[in-house]
């Protein structure tokens, strides 16, 4: 029994210290002509309970100016489910958005995906 207390904990501890890490580190970022940045982040990722899915994650927006001060945080709950496995998806509300094997550039989704379901090269 302490034992899996111990086990839960230290998932627990992980998942916190993985989703405070990616804070910092957007996903995706889009770049405006007016120099306006929008940067997508993790606030929170874990194993899916949705059984066609493997990950569970929370993102936020951050807007930034010209000058890189920030603009506005979106501190909203934007909820998505991310399938590595084909075929390959990302699932924000109800909508589930496929992902080709030739990505558009520039697709937030492709880019949530890609930071979950692919291994990094060292």
């Amino acid at each position: 029994m302490r034992t899996g207390i111990t086990c839960a904990f230290v998932v627990l501890a992980l998942l916190v210290s993985a989703s405070n890490a990616q804070e910092d580190q957007p996903f995706h970022t889009s770049y405006f002509a007016d120099e306006t940045t929008i940067s997508l982040s993790v606030t929170v990722a874990a194993t899916s309970l949705d059984p066609e899915y493997n990950f569970d994650v929370q993102v936020a927006l951050t807007e930034r100016g010209p000058e890189g001060q920030i603009r506005f945080i979106d501190h909203s709950a934007h909820l998505a489910k991310v399938r590595c496995a084909a075929p390959k998806a990302v699932m924000i509300g109800q909508s589930e958005f496929m992902l080709s094997d030739s990505p558009e550039p520039g697709d937030w989704k492709q880019d949530l995906w890609r930071t979950f379901c692919l291994l990094p090269v060292s």
